[in-house]
C-alpha cells in the first residue's frame, strides 16, 4: 500500500502530481477528496477532472470544517488522498437517507460488505443525519468491519453540507467505500493530544 496526499490547486498541478508518481498506471485506486469549497460545480469539476485522470479509481469525498494536510488545519481548501492497494478490492456508493438511518446501514451492509471485508470508511451528510442509527445498523449485519469516517461540515455555518463519490453528489446522503481482501490487515488507534 502506498498513500499520497496534496493539496488541489488546479488541474495542471494534479495532473503532473499524478503523472510524476505513476499514479494512473496502478489499477486499486482509493482517492479520498476533503474540501471546504461548498459549491456543487467546484465538487463537480473536481471529481470530473480526477476521473479524466484516473478512470479506474473509487473516490469518496466530504465537504469539511477545516482540512488537515501534514498536521497543518487548513480553511477553504481541497485536500486529495491517494492510496494505491496492492491486493485489496475496493468499492464505493453513493446512498441517500430516506429518514430511517437503521436501515441505512443495514443497506450499506448488503450493497458494500463482503466475506473478507475488513474496514469501511463512511461519510455522511453533517447537519441532520443520526450516524449513531446508521452504525448500529451495519452492525446488525456485520459487527466485525471497522468503521470509520466522520460527519461533512461546511465550514461551521451549518447551512449545507455534501459528499459525494463517481456516482454523484448528494446533500442528504451517505457517501461509503469498502475495503476488502485476505490479506489487508487492519490496526485501530487513537490520538488525544490534538
Amino acid at each position: 500500500m502506498r498513500v499520497y496526499g496534496f493539496i488541489y490547486n488546479d488541474f495542471k498541478k494534479m495532473e503532473s502530481f499524478i503523472y510524476n508518481k505513476n499514479i494512473n498506471k496502478e489499477d486499486n485506486i482509493l482517492i479520498q477528496v476533503f474540501t471546504g469549497v461548498i459549491q456543487l460545480e467546484f465538487i463537480k469539476n473536481i471529481v470530473d477532472e480526477i476521473l479524466s485522470l484516473l478512470p479506474q479509481a473509487e473516490i469518496i469525498g466530504t465537504t469539511t470544517a477545516g482540512e488537515i494536510f501534514k498536521k497543518r488545519i487548513l480553511i477553504n481548501s481541497t485536500v486529495i488522498s491517494i492510496t494505491i492497494f496492492e491486493k485489496t478490492k475496493i468499492k464505493s456508493k453513493l446512498l441517500n437517507i430516506d429518514n430511517n438511518e437503521y436501515e441505512l446501514g443495514k443497506n450499506i451492509s448488503k450493497e458494500l460488505m463482503e466475506k473478507d471485508t475488513k474496514v469501511l470508511i463512511l461519510f455522511s451528510e453533517g447537519l441532520l443525519t443520526n450516524s449513531l442509527d446508521i452504525i448500529k445498523g451495519m452492525q446488525a449485519l456485520n459487527k466485525n468491519v471497522i468503521i470509520c469516517g466522520g460527519k461533512a461540515g461546511d465550514n461551521g455555518c451549518l447551512r449545507e453540507t455534501f459528499v459525494f463519490t463517481k456516482e454523484g453528489i448528494s446533500k442528504k446522503g451517505v457517501a461509503a467505500v469498502s475495503l476488502t481482501g485476505k490479506e489487508l490487515t487492519v490496526t485501530t488507534d487513537y490520538s488525544l493530544g490534538w
